[in-house]
């Protein structure tokens, strides 16, 4: 029996195109549809657009990230299309496209139009997937189980090439929302820092850029224990609950560790109060941690110098305050997909600033005018 799978050529055409966004809204309808016809064909939408991501590291253009695949869709089909003889699957291929190797081992395997034979030649070396979003970027990325991971810009996830098999654990450097599919057996782990945030089942964001000296942890709904090791080096364990904030402070651990490794002046030295490295929250509003990823971004009392970040992080861009008074004005609000120059603009009418762009750099103070005019409003 022949089961082998051929990608239509107007189908490879509209992969191309959207992993390159040139694709036309009309042209997205359609695939669209060919993607939710069935789950082989949205396996191997996914599988693509892992392979462009993963092409990203190199110095090649779109236009030739898409030739390039392109080529390898029409070599697959044509192997596809010859009976009796061996074909790389499109796992396979994507897998070839991502799989890093530690060392400097080679790995090579041919498999069977039956799938009875597999012969793999092999160094026993590691490999691990790396995703990465750049600045100015996210991506969404559909894992091995079944679970869905969004990745904010400046963020990278790495797992085991044996994902799902005897453990799910993955390693974040940044921003993640994570939809995880329950498997009661096997916790889907994500390590942040030195923490192990695990869940069976769940929805939950966490953010752990290295600069933030900050893990956070949000519970949307489900279950999540976070395991780690506080100012002591004792171990702790905190199970959190839906709508709560945990927030792991890094940069205080550190400084206490710093401390410790100081020699003891006498041993009736004064012993310093240090506060717990875990802040918690209840009763939060969770989208206003996890909108990022969705087309309505909800903002709410935000400082505008905590702010700035996500907007290096989304847009691409460095800001500079020329005062710090601009840095401690709050915002709330909702960004709708704009571009950095119209969310300046909303920003304006809200807070008194005024900004410039130096190519991608935008300088930011206070509009003393305008805040001379927002005084007289609240008079």
């Amino acid at each position: 029996m022949n089961n082998t799978f051929v990608v239509p050529e107007h189908i490879k055409e509209l992969i191309s195109a959207h992993l390159s966004d040139s694709l036309h809204s009309d042209e997205l309808s359609v695939l669209k549809t060919w993607i939710d016809e069935s789950s082989t064909h949205k396996k191997h939408f996914n599988e693509m657009r892992v392979a462009w991501i993963q092409s990203g590291k190199s110095t090649l253009n779109d236009k030739d990230k898409m030739k390039s695949l392109l080529e390898m869709m029409n070599k697959v089909s044509q192997h596809n299309r010859k009976p009796h003889r061996s074909f790389w699957t499109w796992q396979k291929i994507a897998a070839s496209w991502v799989i890093v190797f530690i060392g400097a081992s080679v790995l090579s395997w041919y498999i069977n139009e039956d799938y009875h034979a597999q012969t793999v030649t092999a160094t026993p070396m590691p490999a691990a997937t790396v995703i990465q979003a750049k600045m100015g970027s996210q991506t969404m990325i559909d894992m091995p189980d079944g679970s869905r991971v969004w990745l904010n810009g400046g963020s990278k996830m790495i797992y085991n090439n044996s994902f799902g098999e005897k453990d799910r654990e993955v390693h974040l450097t940044g921003e993640g929302c994570f939809e995880v599919i329950t498997h009661p057996d096997m916790p889907f782990v994500v390590k942040a820092n030195n923490l192990s945030i695990k869940a069976y089942g769940t929805v939950f964001n966490v953010k752990a850029y290295p600069e933030d000296k900050a893990v956070t942890t949000t519970l949307v709904k489900g279950k999540v224990t976070i395991v780690g090791k506080d100012e002591n080096d004792q171990s702790f364990s905190l199970e959190m609950k839906p709508n709560e904030n945990v927030t792991y402070l890094t940069e205080r651990v550190a400084r206490v560790k710093e401390e410790k490794s100081q020699p003891a002046p006498s041993q009736k030295a004064s012993i310093h109060y240090i506060p717990e490295p875990l802040v918690i929250e209840n009763n939060i509003k969770s989208e206003l941690y996890t909108s990022w990823k969705d087309d309505s971004w909800v903002i709410e009392k935000q400082k505008l110098g905590v702010l700035s970040k996500d907007f290096e992080r989304r847009y691409n861009v460095r800001i500079q305050f020329v005062s710090d008074e601009v840095k401690n004005y709050h915002f709330t609000g909702t960004i709708q997909r704009e571009t950095i120059e119209q969310v300046m603009a909303i920003l304006r009418r809200t807070i008194p600033l005024k900004y410039s762009f130096d190519k991608n750099v935008i300088i930011i103070d206070v509009d003393k005018q305008l805040k001379k005019e927002f005084f007289m409003k609240s008079i």
